[in-house]
């Protein structure tokens, strides 16, 4: 690496990252055990910051990603959600296609940094909605495990509904106030993580990243493990197939074997043998359902 290059990347970890104190993630974790949903902070580019506990109890949406390749729909309507919060500078609770409720709140950190939170997946219906019931069949899939892993997520009234919409939103308030989140300069473990994501189209060992922050390897490892519970080549491997997948939603007519070197993998053959281990589909699933959403809708604009 030259030296310009690594000074651009300094330059970047010491501009600042989000930061939640320690006491903040028992408190998230509380209210997804008790609910029973799904609380992840994630940033303007779709980055977790923080997630909490959460059971997977229902493999609903797992399943309708899997069986039904419906990963890009779900990642258009965050897509369009979280540009929707923030031109609005509002919370909104949605009905996503398969029929869940979500609550999205933006966070304004300050003026120039925006997290938002995302509540969920949880049930407003009290049954699976007739047009994914036919989704599935066209697939000769049985509705009935889709039905019971839909009845498996919490239901709530409108008025829990309204009351959970509150709570999160006061919370979120809180926790800027008294600076339990802000931003601040980068940790050990984002400094890891932004040499990562900032090096992605090349080879990268963990022997890279502990020479470059001058760490020990070992020590890259247990940061990694505590911060994310991935091992270093499982952080590495989610954040290529992240990224090639925000290279598609922003460029659908891009070919695989190009995404794919563009986030390190010169063979597109173990890329798409890789991506299908993870995602439960190959890579021209995802690209094909791209290319379809593009036609209707207009492309999506991930930060990558």
């Amino acid at each position: 690496m030259d030296k310009s290059a690594k000074k651009n990347i300094m330059k970047n970890m010491d501009s600042g990252h989000f930061y939640f104190s320690p006491k903040i993630k028992p408190i998230i974790d509380s209210f997804s055990s008790l609910l029973n949903v799904k609380i992840t902070f994630y940033s303007s580019s779709m980055d977790e910051w923080l997630t909490g506990y959460h059971t997977g109890k229902s493999d609903f949406c797992t399943m309708l990603q899997k069986e039904l390749s419906s990963r890009v729909r779900c990642m258009q309507q965050d897509d369009q959600m979280c540009r929707k919060c923030k031109l609005n500078k509002k919370s909104y609770v949605y009905n996503c296609y398969a029929g869940l409720t979500e609550i999205v709140i933006p966070v304004f950190v300050d003026e120039d940094n925006l997290l938002y939170a995302f509540v969920g997946q949880f049930r407003t219906k009290e049954n699976l909605n007739e047009k994914i019931k036919e989704e599935i069949r066209k697939k000769n899939l049985d509705v009935d495990d889709f039905e019971k892993a839909f009845l498996d997520r919490p239901y709530f009234s409108q008025k829990q509904v309204d009351d959970m919409l509150l709570i999160f939103q006061r919370f979120c308030e809180y926790i800027i106030k008294t600076e339990d989140l802000k931003v601040k300069a980068s940790s050990l473990c984002e400094s890891i993580m932004l040499y990562i994501k900032d090096n992605l189209s090349k080879p990268v060992s963990i022997s890279d990243v502990a020479s470059f922050i001058s760490k020990s390897e070992s020590t890259i490892t247990h940061v990694l493990k505590k911060e994310t519970g991935l091992s270093f080549k499982e952080y590495l491997i989610e954040c290529r197939i992240n990224e090639f997948e925000k290279i598609v939603i922003n460029n659908p007519d891009i070919a695989i074997n190009e995404a794919s070197r563009l986030v390190g993998y010169d063979e597109s053959l173990y890329f798409s043998r890789l991506y299908k281990k993870k995602r439960g589909n190959p890579p021209s699933t995802f690209v094909r359902y791209a290319k379809e959403i593009y036609k209707k809708s207009g492309a999506l604009h991930y930060s990558i």
